[in-house]
């Protein structure tokens, strides 16, 4: 997996700390299932690494951006992979 930070569609609010947040782009799957081939490979999380707190991973950008500002789905830092992994199997069970 490949995780790089990207420049948001919009400027993101601090957190509580005071600490600029990044969006990070994740590529590549976590796991190794034929069954995931052509199915969407990037997801997306906000991160204030400071306080250890991210949004969940989604799908899109735009969800990422809008759960920081609503901080809504505010999860531990130590949870995305674990996250990444159910978004996934969700992939698996709707297709």
């Amino acid at each position: 997996m490949i995780h790089q930070a990207i420049r948001p569609r919009r400027t993101l609010l601090p957190h509580t700390c005071g600490h600029t947040p990044r969006l990070i782009e994740t590529r590549g799957h976590v796991l190794t299932d034929a069954r995931l081939f052509g199915q969407p490979t990037r997801m997306y999380h906000v991160e204030c690494h400071r306080c250890g707190v991210a949004t969940a991973p989604v799908w899109t950008q735009r969800t990422a951006e809008n759960l920081w500002a609503a901080e809504s789905g505010l999860v531990a830092i130590t949870h995305l992979q674990t996250l990444r992994i159910e978004a996934e199997r969700g992939l698996l069970t709707a297709a």
